[in-house]
């Protein structure tokens, strides 16, 4: 089984997923992310899906003329926007819209953002495995978490993607109030420089303990 065109494309080899095609090569990464994430149990389906999202990545990378090694916050904060910008072949439009106003030849909010995580992941990945090459997800957002954390109140930030795709943070904050600070100072701008424009879904539970390991 496979997909796509010949110099990029998504196949499955012995129940597999795996990015093959003649500059296949130059992603060898995705193989590697892909077969860690099969080594973790995650579903064939999963896999494929994961697959789907890395191989819309490194196409849009290869006509970018952008290595894996040379990816920064910058390369995925425009891959972010070319998503959003990005036409789905075969659907009505631009003037074509759904009933909540969005155009329908575009590609769903929840599809650009799995597209970014699953991006991120693997590029994390690649950090975990070498602990010497720079990580450029978290290199900003780290280095703010440390540096201000205890200043804008917030505590603990984790964050992936489930097994159904959606991608989910969770955050520990010290009140709602900071969280809201954050939101408008810092991650909505961040948001918007991503294209993003709709608030993220957010559900608040009251925190019973909190325990730092070491500290």
């Amino acid at each position: 089984m496979s997909t796509g065109d010949r110099s990029l494309r998504l196949e499955q080899r012995d129940g597999e997923w795996l990015l093959a095609g003649s500059e296949a090569e130059r992603f060898g990464l995705v193989n590697e992310y892909l077969s860690h994430l099969a080594d973790r149990n995650y579903s064939p389906k999963t896999i494929r899906s994961y697959g789907f999202d890395l191989l819309a990545f490194c196409r849009w990378l290869h006509a970018e003329q952008v290595e894996i090694a040379a990816v920064t916050t910058d390369v995925l904060l425009r891959f972010l926007a070319a998503c959003r910008q990005a036409r789905v072949p075969g659907r009505p439009g631009p003037n074509v819209v759904s009933l909540s106003g969005r155009r329908l030849d575009q590609y769903a909010a929840a599809t650009v953002s799995r597209r970014l995580s699953e991006g991120s992941g693997m590029v994390a990945f690649r950090s975990m495995r070498d602990p010497g090459v720079p990580n450029p997800v978290p290199k900003g957002l780290e280095a703010r978490r440390v540096s201000s954390g205890q200043r804008n109140g917030m505590l603990a930030h984790a964050a992936g993607t489930a097994d159904d795709g959606k991608f989910i943070v969770t955050e520990v904050w010290a009140s709602r109030a900071d969280q809201g600070a954050f939101m408008q100072s810092r991650l909505g701008q961040a948001l918007a420089a991503g294209g993003i424009t709709s608030a993220p879904n957010v559900r608040w539970v009251p925190l019973l303990a909190y325990h730092r390991p070491g500290a």
